[in-house]
């Protein structure tokens, strides 16, 4: 059988995959995906979560943006950086914006 997860990545614009969010469906995540991420040099970066259904949720955008600012704050000295994202609500909510 096949679940759907969702990947976010972090890409400079370099084109350098700095890191990025696998999300998995469940409530709490299973060693094996981690050894599964790991087999993936890729992906070796990328921090794991889950949500219910795999997709990103309002919760999970916020943590997602401070990973983005944390992961980028140095390549760009600091200074502003572009997150480009689609107009789902976990991209657009009050907490996000208030960041």
């Amino acid at each position: 059988s096949r679940e759907l997860i969702t990947f976010i990545p972090i890409i400079a614009a370099t084109g350098k995959l700095v890191s990025g969010v696998v999300v998995f469906p469940g409530k709490l995540l299973r060693e094996s995906w981690y050894a599964t991420l790991n087999k993936h040099p890729m992906l070796t970066a990328c921090s794991a979560t889950c949500s219910s259904r795999g997709f990103m949720m309002d919760l999970l955008g916020l943590e997602f943006i401070k990973l983005f600012h944390k992961q980028t704050i140095e390549f760009a000295n600091e200074g502003p950086r572009l997150l480009h994202v689609d107009c789902h609500s976990s991209h657009i909510n009050l907490p996000l914006i208030e960041f």
